[in-house]
């Protein structure tokens, strides 16, 4: 468990003592496909860890249209926001595969930081990093086109990968969503890469073959 949450941003800097009174907090919960973590207006009682499979955050309109705003892997967190707002959750949880979960129920974890109060300020650099993310992604939906948004992505599981080739872990429904967009758009804009050779595919395995033009339509370039 110690091992796990060491790999967590939200922990870094957190001696073994912080983390093992952690887990005195921790419950291990198991879930299948399609589940409902929790939904929005429900009462904010903990947030979660996911130790394995993927969890969409999710609105939905007035219309009842679905809008993803973020998809959690393994290692990733969610719903702590709302937790120490003590609001309600602003958004709906549901499982889009399989998973291992763990969640930390607020009123453990409040007593834990105020037996210790240096393990919040340790906590402090990991939440700002994740809200520079979510303003970083909120400007890609509101300004960039695409073509721009999807040239990033891959550009992001490149790095994280350290391999010009990977397969793509999400089905296009779910990707586009992630993107802001529809299923026949992206599909458009994955054939509009590979007719301009910047990229091959075959299923859900993408190969990059011109990183210098993902990164200029990254930054902007129509193609």
């Amino acid at each position: 468990m110690i091992n796990f949450l060491k790999k967590i941003p939200f922990f870094t800097g957190l001696t073994d003592n912080d983390l093992n009174k952690i887990t005195s907090a921790v419950s291990p919960k198991e879930y299948a496909t399609g589940v409902t973590v929790f939904s929005e207006n429900e009462e904010a009682t903990g947030f979660y860890f996911v130790v394995s499979g993927r969890v969409k955050i999710y609105k939905l309109s007035p219309e009842g249209k679905e809008h993803v705003l973020h998809i959690c892997e393994a290692e990733s967190m969610f719903a702590e926001a709302a937790m120490f707002s003590g609001k309600a959750y602003p958004a709906y949880a549901m499982t889009i595969s399989p998973a291992k979960l763990l969640f930390i129920r607020k009123r453990n974890f409040v007593e834990l930081i105020k037996e210790n109060p240096e393990m919040s300020l340790k906590m402090l650099g990991a939440l700002s990093n994740k809200l520079r993310e979510f303003n970083m992604r909120i400007e890609d939906l509101s300004i960039k086109e695409i073509s721009a948004r999807l040239a990033k992505y891959l550009l992001d599981i490149c790095s994280a990968n350290g391999t010009m080739t990977f397969d793509l872990k999400m089905k296009k429904l779910e990707l586009a969503q992630k993107l802001g967009t529809v299923s026949e758009t992206l599909s458009r804009t994955l054939k509009k890469f590979k007719d301009k050779k910047i990229i091959s595919s075959e299923k859900n395995k993408i190969s990059i073959l011109n990183i210098e033009l993902l990164q200029d339509v990254a930054a902007g370039l129509k193609i």
